[in-house]
């Protein structure tokens, strides 16, 4: 049976998750916040959707089981739609999360985020934004990404530079970043070849700090669970 606690348990705090939307356009956002009602101060964790996946649904039972276990979860949309150039996507990501924790922090009646404890992800496109937030984080205004996880990101080798969204130089990652760079054995869309882009060229941080792992297809049983592009949204 599944684990009561710890990690792939179900484990999680019996309180009330909030969800409101900020802001238009691409620089829109939503909070995700636990107990909101009640005050104290939670991690912040800024999540980062795949290409066109701006309404944070997409990724609802991911996000609740983040803000039930107590962290305050910022989705920047960063996308009006799928004309929004791609060269746009960083700054409307930064743009985002610097007024959702001006907002959080200045505001009545939120939960106050621990600026000492900010963790992000992203899926996709969002793999890539988030090794990128980590690296310019300090010199945009922002704290220091405490931990961060690349899922299945890609691509910056696309056949049509309008489609890539490159890389940040991630040397400028702090060395004490705690880093997981994740890949599907069936994912045919992105492959590996950023999870390793991002695993190999964050060189200033040490091996004991960071991962790279690779997600393995089961077909023995059902349901199959099949390790592609979109097994994140499952």
């Amino acid at each position: 049976p599944q684990a009561t606690r710890g990690p792939g348990s179900a484990q999680a705090l019996r309180i009330a998750v909030t969800k409101v939307r900020f802001g238009e356009g691409a620089g829109a956002y939503w909070l995700f916040e636990p107990g909101r009602s009640e005050p104290g101060v939670s991690p912040l964790i800024v999540f980062l959707h795949g290409w066109g996946a701006t309404n944070p649904a997409v990724y609802g039972a991911w996000i609740d089981h983040l803000a039930k276990m107590g962290n305050i979860v910022v989705y920047p949309r960063y996308q009006k739609d799928l004309r929004t150039p791609t060269s746009d996507f960083l700054a409307n990501t930064l743009g985002a999360v610097r007024d959702a924790i001006r907002l959080l922090a200045n505001e009545p009646g939120h939960r106050r985020p621990d600026l000492g404890k900010i963790a992000i992800v992203g899926h996709s496109v969002g793999g890539l934004l988030a090794a990128n937030v980590a690296a310019v984080a300090s010199d945009s205004g922002l704290p220091s990404v405490g931990a961060l996880m690349a899922v299945q990101p890609g691509r910056t080798w696309n056949r049509s530079p309008r489609t890539n969204v490159a890389l940040e130089n991630l040397r400028r990652i702090p060395s004490k970043t705690l880093l997981l760079a994740v890949a599907g054995d069936q994912d045919r869309l992105a492959g590996d070849t950023d999870a390793k882009r991002i695993y190999y060229e964050s060189k200033q941080v040490s091996a004991a700090n960071k991962d790279f792992v690779r997600l393995l297809s089961d077909d023995h049983g059902w349901p199959v669970l099949i390790a592609n592009h979109l097994s994140p949204v499952a």
